[in-house]
């Protein structure tokens, strides 16, 4: 069974992309017999979202490009220049969505961008694609999230209801440190009482990271009695006790949070980390083990820099109990089994650092080199220049694993 927060994203995600494979092609080009076939097509790949089935999802994107295939050839209408433009930005627009749904953001940015070019400015492609922004991690895209959903925000009383943007608004503002802005935006949201645990819990990180813990305490247990992804709201809180050192509490709720969604990954590397930090190493060993089997069973809610920091910490756990050959063996997993993400970075300087622990320094400074070539491809210039720095001073360089408990924010 899947966990209730997972639940609720896919049904929304679920329906309204299906809705749109319903009833846009038909409405962008005009052929009356697509209202006969695109709905039941919306139908299956909502059926195929919400039980995690990507052959379904599969089968339902290529009975769309039949069923457009075919009524071409018994039903042949002519297409003018804006239908055929329609019909491109149409199919850049779904595959954007595809791309969305399995968290390939880079991918699903460009093909937004090409359903721009090609003519489609709806308001809700331009939404998806400010989420996607937002959930890249890549240097300067939470600027770009900031400036889409702004002119978004400008663009609202035109299109659909402004308050339904000032959670988002007030989230990206923050990101990008406009903090005036986005407290604004989270009280106007409360005031309204739309999306009030989402407020409350961002708020509250705000108030965490700036060292103000009993007040993030405090809002952050309020999203939570609010129903707002409760075991990330414990995961939050167990965070929270454990820089008050206050550990029994800190363990509480990341049991609570397991119990409240044992499909979230976050709370078992968070978990792991905090026992490994107590020098709790089988017991970290074995919550890391669940995370990486919970990590790679997830479907559509797969998240590869959780899962590259689960397997990172595994690792580190791993050496620190002299097991240096699974240790190596997981580090050997990361670029073999994930997607290319910033926390390669860490990933592969921390397995060049277990090679300098071994005593191999040439195998080191190969994996230095692929730390530098991961910082180059994300564009992390501060990370590419720390790492030149280490290679020159290559044989003065100590070893120094770290672990992995925080998630990397390039702006």
């Amino acid at each position: 069974m899947a966990g209730e927060r997972i639940k609720k994203d896919l049904l929304i995600a679920g329906i309204l992309t299906a809705v749109t494979v319903a009833v846009l092609p038909p409405l962008l080009l005009k052929i009356p017999v697509l209202w006969f076939i695109c709905p039941g097509i919306g139908g299956i790949l909502l059926i195929g979202i919400l039980f995690l089935n990507r052959v379904i999802v599969g089968i339902s994107a290529v009975l769309l490009i039949a069923g457009l295939v075919v009524t071409q050839i018994f039903q042949p209408v002519p297409l003018s220049a804006d239908q055929g433009s329609a019909l491109d930005a149409l199919g850049y627009f779904i595959n954007g969505e595809v791309h969305h749904l399995r968290l390939e953001y880079d991918e699903a940015i460009d093909a937004y961008d090409r359903a721009e070019r090609a003519g489609l400015s709806h308001p809700w492609m331009r939404y998806q694609k400010f989420r996607a922004y937002a959930s890249s991690n890549r240097p300067g895209h939470y600027q770009k999230a900031f400036e889409n959903i702004f002119n978004l925000m400008y663009d609202a009383p035109h299109t659909f209801s402004q308050e339904l943007l000032y959670p988002d608004y007030g989230k990206a503002a923050m990101d990008v440190e406009e903090i005036e802005l986005g407290l604004q935006a989270f009280t106007n949201s409360i005031r309204l009482n739309y999306s009030p645990g989402f407020c409350y819990y961002n708020l509250g990180l705000y108030h965490k990271n700036n060292g103000r813990l009993s007040d993030a305490d405090s809002l952050i247990k309020a999203a939570h009695k609010m129903g707002y992804d409760k075991s990330e709201c414990s995961r939050q809180l167990a965070e929270i006790s454990n820089i008050q050192k206050a550990y029994d509490s800190s363990e509480f709720y990341y049991i609570r949070a397991l119990r409240e969604n044992y499909e979230d990954a976050k709370v078992y590397n968070g978990y792991g980390v905090f026992l490994a930090k107590l020098r709790r190493l089988d017991e970290a060993v074995e919550v890391f083990e669940k995370g990486d089997v919970v990590a790679k069973s997830i479907g559509f809610n797969r998240n590869p820099v959780v899962h590259t920091q689960i397997l990172i910490n595994l690792a580190y756990v791993y050496a620190e109990k002299g097991q240096t050959d699974r240790a190596l063996i997981t580090f050997a997993r990361i670029p073999a089994e994930l997607p290319a993400n910033p926390l390669f970075i860490t990933a592969f300087e921390n397995w060049a650092d277990l090679y300098l622990k071994l005593g191999d320094r040439r195998k080191a400074y190969g994996k230095l080199k692929d730390a530098l070539r991961a910082a180059e491809m994300v564009g992390d210039t501060g990370s590419a220049y720390r790492i030149r720095i280490r290679m020159r001073a290559f044989m003065d360089t100590p070893s120094s694993l770290r672990l992995s408990d925080a998630k990397r924010r390039q702006k």
